[in-house]
């Protein structure tokens, strides 16, 4: 996104204007915290000054703190999503769907769906957003093509064919001071997801997936399927409910990796004889079947000793961000409470272990809550 971008689509201006940069200024940027930090990088944000160019900001100020609790829209701060390293990619919904009687239903089941993926907020009009966490490689630059081809690998059809797919509702993000509490909160929390690029012009190359290093026991695996097993493992989490496996991707990460196919058709095929086995062998069972070239992939989830082995290294991983649980939650929000906490566990012991350290966790019928919960939580992974 791009000042201009931003200016053409607002009614107000928030185009740089370097010349008001002063030494106040300056010392202010040394001194002060930053407003938004993504994995250590300042978004930047602009405040709307009517008929004056507002330059992009990184601080933490009163100016903002202000901003944040004006009433009317276009007195708003806005972010300029794609400043940082990581991008922030919205899913933005205008229309609620007809299943829905009000938009806080609506937020709290794309909560339930899509909260261990992205974060979802209130807009300024009393909507729906989601915000994604995007990695772009270092020589792509982001467009709202790339956006769009993120989104519709990450939101499932329904949701798909309901967000806002224009220009501003990709660029455009107006900050309320709950959402701005919010994303100072758990942004830096957030998966980070790999950019579709289906959109950019000409063939990239894939980005090298993280392939697990680690030791395997002995299965009985040729070395593409050894390969295939590490590959699956690199995304454990994922792994134990729902990852994709394109099998032109397989192809290219493999060649990346040393191996070579006489044609990518060859190399496709020798991975789909590699997923029947170990379907038939109980090592991965399918998901969806359905798939869109391109798009969206078969997709998988590891049973049997796969399964075992996702789960055994995702309980030594080392925590990436403390995060401590609330010690107690308020009568009404236990709902909300689970399914937001479960996106910070990896394994059920320790979501049951943070539930039953909780006060009046066997109440009603709180257990076979939780249990619900964390259920969903991971077919939904």
């Amino acid at each position: 996104m791009t000042p201009t971008s931003l200016q053409a689509s607002a009614e107000f201006s928030f185009l740089p204007s370097e010349g008001d940069w002063t030494f106040d200024d300056a010392l202010e940027a040394l001194t002060t915290e930053f407003a938004l930090p993504l994995d250590g990088v300042p978004i930047k944000y602009a405040l709307p000054i009517p008929g004056k160019s507002g330059f992009w900001r990184t601080n933490l100020n009163g100016t903002l703190l202000n901003s944040l609790k004006k009433r009317d829209k276009k007195s708003l701060p806005c972010l300029d999503l794609w400043s940082a390293f990581l991008k922030l990619v919205v899913a933005d919904f205008d229309t609620l769907p007809g299943d829905f009687e009000d938009w806080d239903g609506f937020r709290e089941y794309l909560s339930w769906k899509y909260g261990h993926l992205g974060l979802v907020v209130e807009s300024p009009s009393g909507k729906a957003k989601i915000l994604f966490v995007v990695r772009v490689p270092d020589d792509v630059e982001m467009t709202t093509g790339i956006a769009l081809d993120t989104l519709d690998w990450l939101l499932d059809l329904e949701e798909r064919e309901a967000i806002d797919r224009s220009p501003s509702a990709l660029t455009r993000f107006l900050l309320r001071e709950k959402v701005f509490s919010l994303l100072r909160e758990r942004l830096n929390l957030l998966p980070a997801h790999s950019a579709i690029l289906d959109s950019t012009e000409g063939p990239e190359e894939a980005t090298r997936w993280h392939l697990y290093e680690g030791e395997l026991p002995d299965m009985g695996l040729n070395h593409l399927q050894e390969f295939l097993i590490r590959y699956i493992l690199g995304f454990s989490k994922r792994a134990l409910t729902k990852i994709a496996l394109s099998q032109p991707n397989l192809v290219k990460q493999a060649v990346m990796c040393g191996f070579t196919f006489k044609t990518a058709a060859a190399g496709q095929k020798q991975f789909s004889r590699a997923l029947e086995i170990f379907q038939e062998v109980g090592l991965l069972a399918l998901v969806k079947g359905t798939w869109f070239s391109g798009k969206r992939a078969k997709t998988y989830k590891a049973i049997g000793v796969l399964r075992d082995l996702a789960e055994e290294i995702l309980t030594n991983l080392p925590q990436k961000a403390a995060h401590i649980g609330p010690a107690s939650i308020e009568p009404g929000t236990w709902n909300e409470t689970l399914l937001r906490e479960s996106n910070y566990h990896r394994t059920r012991d320790s979501f049951e272990k943070w539930f039953y350290s909780l006060d009046g966790c066997m109440d009603k019928d709180r257990e076979a809550q939780m249990r619900k919960v964390w259920n969903w939580h991971v077919e939904h992974l």
